[in-house]
């Protein structure tokens, strides 16, 4: 499934806080603890991230492995995901695991004070379904409605949680910086 949404902020600071290793742009309202195999300083093809946080549910960890299989400057980014220890888990096809891409691109500027290009934000989830840990609520909820909430839940976090991130890392939405350089 994929989830668009635009933020308006710059292409290039986006990608940049996409790719910290350990603290990615959203990281620090999600609860989600990261580490990087090898710990690099930098994020390439290759790299693999750890991703672990408590389950409120069950009170046990959620764990996952994703290595990162494309990566294209200020652009694209795509994880597969290697390993999945979660009391809900992304199951992929036979021959392909899970993967989770992040397409970036240029909203061209409109006239007024809202100037200024803003990003398009493309997040795809390519998965077959998703499976509930034995003894997760997997007998009250099905298949389909529970990769429905799941769909639903990322499409309404995801734009609020990523602004918020910016903010919180010194960004300035583009249109608050217009409209500074619009009454200066």
């Amino acid at each position: 499934f994929k989830v668009p949404f635009t933020l308006p902020f710059k292409r290039g600071d986006i990608f940049k806080e996409l790719c910290v290793p350990i603290k990615p742009l959203g990281s620090e309202f999600t609860g989600v603890k990261y580490s990087v195999v090898g710990n690099p300083s930098t994020i390439d093809i290759g790299v693999k991230r750890h991703m672990t946080s408590l389950s409120s549910a069950e009170g046990k960890s959620n764990s996952y492995l994703w290595e990162l299989v494309a990566l294209k400057e200020q652009s694209f980014i795509r994880w597969r995901q290697l390993t999945s220890d979660a009391h809900i888990n992304m199951v992929g096809r036979v021959d392909a695991p899970p993967e989770f891409s992040i397409m970036l691109s240029d909203v061209p500027a409109t006239l007024g004070v809202d100037s200024e290009p803003h990003t398009a934000i493309l997040l795809t989830y390519d998965f077959v379904r998703l499976e509930a840990r034995a003894g997760f609520a997997a007998c009250c909820v099905g298949a389909d409605q529970l990769k429905a909430r799941f769909m639903e839940d990322i499409a309404k976090a995801a734009p609020e949680l990523w602004s918020k991130s910016m903010k919180t890392r010194g960004y300035t939405m583009i249109t608050e910086s217009a409209a500074v350089a619009a009454v200066a």
